[in-house]
């Protein structure tokens, strides 16, 4: 357990194979943290995790307690479920989603990206749950490849796309901003929502696009909303249907 409200630093290889609780106060991650398969990492409220290190998530990642936790060193999750279950937690520090769960309980928030950081998201990321998970800021680089699955909903209320992500549930574009793609590719399989803000479609060429594919939903769910591009962008073929 690391408890008690002073900085910590770990400039060493942590490797977790039981339940390791972190209590308020920062952790400066300096080395490496193995959360492994069957293992569980505890955040609490106020706690943070920092540093130049990098936290390799393969087990459980679960948030406790009503405020708010962070991560904002390198994370790495390797099919691990990383749950809010009450508060929120905020995912700031970068880093490599490769598959996984991501879930909220109600009342809950969990955020994909809580800063402007570079991202790579790759294979199937799931979610339940009645919480809020919600990507909010940051750049999916290129090297993205994902596909989400999330029957009740991801929030994309901000950020970049300049890889490609295939919709498998429901995407919802709920914030006041602009969600941006620069040369990146979004496939909408099943429904996208878009309940505020704007779309925006960058790039040269034909490199980026919105493809609803045939039996797809792109609902404008609100009035007053807008999608537009200052390059060439491609929304759809047959199947395409605007909804409102």
């Amino acid at each position: 357990t690391f408890d008690g409200t002073e900085s910590k630093v770990a400039a060493c290889v942590i490797s977790n194979r039981g339940i390791l609780a972190q209590g308020a106060g920062p952790l400066a991650l300096e080395g490496g943290l193995f959360n492994n398969a069957g293992a569980t990492y505890l955040l609490g409220d106020g706690a943070r995790l920092d540093g130049g290190g990098v936290f390799f998530n393969y087990g459980v990642l679960l948030k406790s307690g009503p405020a708010t936790a962070r991560i904002g060193c390198r994370l790495q999750n390797y099919d691990g479920l990383i749950e809010a279950q009450a508060g929120t937690l905020v995912l700031a520090g970068g880093g490599v989603l490769s598959g996984g769960r991501f879930e909220a309980a109600a009342g809950a928030m969990l955020d994909l990206a809580g800063a402007a950081e570079d991202l790579l998201w790759r294979g199937l990321l799931t979610g339940q749950g009645s919480g809020v998970v919600q990507w909010a800021a940051g750049s999916l680089g290129p090297r993205s490849d994902a596909m989400l699955q999330f029957p009740v909903g991801l929030h994309w209320r901000g950020g970049t796309l300049r890889g490609q992500l295939v919709n498998l549930g429901l995407l919802q574009l709920d914030g006041t901003g602009t969600n941006i793609i620069c040369d990146g590719r979004l496939n909408n399989q099943r429904r996208i929502e878009q309940r505020g803000g704007t779309l925006q479609l960058l790039g040269s060429g034909a490199r980026s696009y919105c493809y609803n594919e045939a039996g797809a939903v792109y609902d404008f769910a609100a009035d007053g909303l807008a999608g537009r591009g200052e390059g060439p962008w491609r929304l759809g073929q047959a199947g395409w249907r605007l909804l409102h």
